[in-house]
């Protein structure tokens, strides 16, 4: 993409020159972010300064479902919001009344955030990245939602194996690979995550399961589920899973363009 981004840019200047105050930022990074950092540049605008300052602390507003976020677009790869599951949020939506949330490797909390407002009585996020978690109580905080809104630092197979409570809505959506306590392999760990998540759904609970690993080998995610729910004595039924929606068109014969796989079963 490198020998592109250029020309990437001014097709989206061209596309949305009306919107004031427009600017794109583009993100320079090394495959290997352990041994490079990552540059934030702007790209510059017909009119622009050509050196405009970079504040990596400068916050703008974003609004997905009616929940505003509060982003930092120059602090690092990733801005606080990733919209690729704005569909599953839609989709989860009318799920939510009443119900009690665990949203597992929750990043800043979008999916809790959503529901608190579809009408979920409680929302607790568990991520073992400390900055991403303070993003969600200061997004929880910014719609008014942090009286029903809660974070744990922790692993989540930790938490899992440590606490009883039960969920009555269970998101789990794991990178590929992380390395923050004892690491993070999914092809090597999800297994485990998934049984314990299935000993914490409330009976009738929804559990959805995400994998973003599609590359080379796919990970068997519907077989994956299933078996964790075998292994965890809880019996479950399918339902539809959330369709990808209008963000992510999908391109006959190019399968490698589906970001993601969802598997969402319900405990009977």
């Amino acid at each position: 993409m490198a020998p592109h981004s250029d020309a990437v840019c001014r097709a989206l200047a061209k596309k949305a020159a009306h919107i004031e105050g427009l600017e794109i930022l583009v993100r320079d990074h090394k495959d290997d972010l352990r041994k490079e950092g990552v540059r934030t540049r702007r790209f510059v605008l017909p009119g622009a300064p050509a050196n405009a300052p970079v504040d990596a602390e400068a916050v703008i507003t974003a609004r997905e479902l009616g929940i505003t976020y509060p982003l930092r677009p120059f602090a690092g790869l990733a801005t606080g919001l990733y919209v690729d599951q704005r569909a599953t949020r839609k989709w989860l939506a009318p799920q939510a009344a009443g119900a009690r949330v665990l949203n597992l490797f929750a990043y800043t909390g979008a999916f809790s955030l959503h529901l608190l407002t579809s009408g979920a009585a409680h929302a607790l996020d568990v991520d073992l990245a400390g900055p991403a978690l303070k993003r969600a109580e200061e997004a929880a905080a910014f719609n008014g939602l942090g009286a029903r809104h809660a974070t744990v630092k922790a692993d989540c197979r930790a938490y899992l194996a440590a606490n009883s409570d039960l969920f009555d809505i269970i998101i789990v959506d794991p990178p590929t690979a992380a390395q923050g306590g004892d690491g993070w392999v999914l092809r090597r760990d999800y297994p485990e995550v998934l049984r314990l998540a299935f000993t914490r759904l409330a009976p009738g609970g929804l559990l959805l399961a995400c994998c973003n690993t599609l590359g080379g080998k796919p990970y068997p995610l519907v077989d994956a589920v299933h078996e964790a729910a075998r292994m965890a004595g809880v019996p479950t039924r399918d339902i539809a899973s959330p369709p990808l929606g209008e963000d992510l068109p999908q391109i006959q014969g190019f399968p490698e363009g589906r970001p993601h796989r969802l598997v969402a079963v319900r405990r009977t």
